[in-house]
């Protein structure tokens, strides 16, 4: 949480396994959100989330912060990607 807090993180994919792991995913998705830190939550949002980092990369195209590539994804948890 404190490198959410002090800016060191940009993405957060929190992906919780049961419910034990409910309360980290809520602390850690308000640690994201009250710092403007994009954050995905299911895995095949992750996975687009890579392959258009990646595609960017080869691209040679400058970078982005993910929250600008596509906020939809991230609110709806739709794997929507705008590259």
């Amino acid at each position: 949480m404190d490198l959410i807090k002090n800016g060191k993180i940009q993405l957060v994919i929190n992906t919780p396994l049961g419910e034990t792991s409910r309360y980290d995913e809520y602390a850690i998705g308000w640690a994201a959100l009250e710092n403007k830190v994009s954050f995905i939550t299911t895995l095949s949002a992750a996975a687009t989330a890579v392959k258009a980092i990646q595609k960017k990369k080869k691209a040679g195209s400058p970078s982005r912060a993910y929250r600008s590539i596509s906020k939809r994804a991230l609110v709806r948890n739709v794997p929507t990607v705008n590259i």
